[in-house]
């Protein structure tokens, strides 16, 4: 699928598949805010994400992902593969200083990293998206 932009990611996707029971964070944690415990959520958690784009890649679940903070969304990550690094881009500068200030609530130490921001809603996903083009036919969660 080519042509697909940011906004209409967030407009079309399925949120009632929203994850809310195992939401991982941990590699969010490391590479966008440099806190490299492991973080726990309260079992209602604020931070959650749903898969708009997902496959399993040997035994990972891999693909494109848009992350909700109090239920709006905040960032959109890619992971190709299973030994990839997860990529994120977050909404807007705001979105990353909320989220990065509810990790720092679960944790006692505070400090300030770099991130990556989307420059242009309209962006195709698939051009963004540094080795995702080869699935781009795969499934998608959208609304019926």
């Amino acid at each position: 699928m080519t042509g697909t932009n940011i906004l209409e990611v967030l407009k079309t996707i399925d949120t009632s598949k929203m994850e809310r029971k195992f939401v991982d964070f941990h590699e969010m944690c490391e590479k966008q805010f440099e806190i490299y415990e492991f973080l726990t959520q309260p079992d209602n958690p604020r931070l959650t994400y749903c898969y708009y784009h997902r496959w399993i890649c040997t035994d990972t679940e891999v693909g494109i992902r848009v992350w909700y903070l109090d239920n709006k969304p905040v960032c959109i990550s890619f992971k190709p593969y299973r030994k990839y690094d997860e990529q994120f881009y977050w909404i807007s500068p705001t979105t990353f200083e909320e989220v990065f200030r509810y990790a720092l609530s679960l944790k006692m130490d505070d400090s300030y990293p770099g991130y990556k921001c989307v420059a242009d809603m309209d962006t195709d996903i698939f051009d963004t998206a540094e080795g995702i083009q080869y699935k781009q036919f795969e499934s998608f969660n959208i609304k019926p």
